[in-house]
């Protein structure tokens, strides 16, 4: 009897081993961004916040938004109580014509994440 129970062992452990190296790549992965306001390639008033939501927890967050010439406008940038939307309130007005959203975060993971991407403003 003994035998028949330590013959499922091997077919256990690599069980086992197939669960904690899904259980260890889902714990680094990176968070994504899932939404945006407003959206990539879109024509917009002069938005009042930058809104930016990932795929998963982040920290560290932060957002530059700039223009095709160099011109940048700092934010202040804020995550949501749930820790997945960062809100970035320009700290200037916006001009007219086609801004860069560029961001960073760090994923629960400890992974660091960054991306862009271009909106208008009317």
């Amino acid at each position: 009897m003994t035998s028949k129970l330590l013959s499922g062992l091997p077919a256990l452990s690599g069980l086992s081993a197939a669960l904690l190296a899904c259980m260890a790549n889902a714990a680094l992965a990176d968070a994504r961004l899932v939404q945006s306001s407003p959206a990539a390639d879109t024509t917009v008033a002069a938005p009042r916040t930058i809104k930016l939501t990932f795929s998963e927890k982040i920290t560290a967050p932060g957002v530059q938004l700039s223009m095709g010439d160099g011109m940048t406008i700092p934010t202040a940038a804020s995550l949501s109580s749930d820790g997945k939307t960062i809100s970035a309130r320009p700290t200037s007005p916006f001009m007219p014509g086609k801004w860069t959203v560029s961001w960073y975060a760090t994923s629960a993971g400890g992974q660091s994440n960054q991306g862009s991407y271009s909106f208008t403003v009317k």
